[in-house]
């Protein structure tokens, strides 16, 4: 006899082969020589007077198989079959797909934030059937958003963010998910698992960059953390910013992943400057970077110098004859180039006389005698 019988139809994939002699044999003679199963690697023993063949995997769906077993096998008496003996079966796939492993495995506590979630079938799933539809991560108010993959036997869902801290996530293989053969699960497969952040935070990116030259006087510094930090140990004790002589006064603010360093007044031209970000700065889940994370910079001016304000006022009329005329810059100007050069008063027929002087951001031109009465004139201030 044999097993499956010749002809059956519907032998289930994961079916070993038998075939069962009319005396006992001699076991070395039974083997993956002469009994054979097409299209099938497997492993041949024998017991009793019966040889059994087990496929190394499961057998395909839909399909003839013919097993064979040929004239090498012998009796105790050294007597071999008269001829081969074959007989041909056909396969379905009634076997459910199960789950065999999960990562991280249920109830698991102290996952890492940044954990991928992944599961293993018992066997080759069809691709367009595990998404996230069929496989999904929830915080036990939502689901979380993420991307699945599936590769052999595995499905892995990558959150698209760092998984909160402190928390307890389900996940839910649904009856959706369906083996090459079409068959479910017998029902959804679900676990869980608590998290832990323990994942330190770093600086990820500094403006202006570590070595940059050049650095606009009026920049602002930033430093961009890989997660979200605790606002309130953002301030001027765990952000500074020196000039070699000491730490420059401003003021600290922080929003969504960045913090920014605004100097009170415009840094320093030509100046290198060294920013710090300590280790006092925290993440959400109380975690601090490994070491403080230092970078340094240069500065240079290239902010064009303005008139911000003048005395008397342009357009103005009634200015008295003694008047003083004077300008204020927007910063501190060099004072050999303010002068009678680059700072001129005249009337309708020429310059007049004068002179000049400067302190602070001011200069004041001072005319040589009384401005004439009823008179308009005109102030320059060149590029000079």
């Amino acid at each position: 006899s044999t097993n499956p019988a010749n002809g059956a139809a519907g032998v289930a994939i994961s079916s070993s082969i038998n075939a069962t002699f009319s005396e006992s044999m001699q076991t070395s003679t039974i083997n993956t020589n002469t009994f054979t199963v097409s299209n099938s690697n497997g492993t041949v023993s024998y017991s009793g007077t019966t040889a059994t063949f087990v496929p190394s995997s499961n057998l395909s769906d839909s399909t003839t198989y013919t097993a064979r077993i040929t004239t090498g096998v012998k009796d105790s008496a050294g007597n071999a079959l008269a001829a081969d003996y074959t007989w041909s079966f056909s396969t379905v796939d009634t076997t459910l797909p199960i789950i065999i492993a999960t990562n991280p495995v249920n109830e698991a506590t102290g996952v890492a934030i940044t954990s991928a979630i992944a599961v293993t079938f018992s066997e080759a799933m069809q691709l367009s059937t595990i998404n996230t539809n069929t496989f999904t991560i929830s915080d036990g108010k939502d689901n979380i958003s993420g991307t699945v993959s599936y590769s052999d036997t595995t499905a892995t869902f990558i959150p698209s963010n760092n998984l909160f801290d402190s928390t307890t996530y389900t996940a839910i293989i649904t009856t959706g998910a369906r083996d090459l053969s079409g068959n479910a699960m017998a029902s959804d497969y679900t676990w869980s698992f608590t998290t832990v952040d323990t994942t330190l935070p770093t600086v990820i990116s500094a403006s202006p960059a570590k070595g940059a030259t050049g650095v606009a006087i009026n920049s602002i510094i930033t430093a961009t953390f890989s997660e979200t930090m605790q606002p309130s140990t953002m301030n001027t004790h765990t952000f500074l910013v020196s000039d070699g002589s000491g730490k420059i006064s401003g003021t600290v603010s922080y929003h969504g992943t960045t913090a920014t360093f605004t100097s009170t007044s415009n840094l320093s031209d030509s100046t290198t400057y060294t920013a710090r970000i300590t280790t006092g700065v925290r993440d959400l889940a109380g975690n601090a970077m490994a070491s403080d994370y230092t970078w340094g910079f240069t500065t240079g001016d290239f902010i064009a110098p303005a008139v911000s304000s003048t005395s008397p006022v342009n357009g103005a009329t009634g200015v008295a004859m003694n008047s003083a005329i004077a300008a204020t810059f927007s910063e501190a100007m060099q004072s050999l180039t303010i002068n009678t050069n680059t700072f001129t008063v005249s009337d309708v027929r020429g310059k007049i006389g004068g002179t000049v002087s400067n302190s602070g951001t001011t200069a004041v031109y001072t005319p040589s005698g009384s401005l004439s009465d009823s008179t308009t004139y005109t102030a320059r201030i060149n590029t000079g």
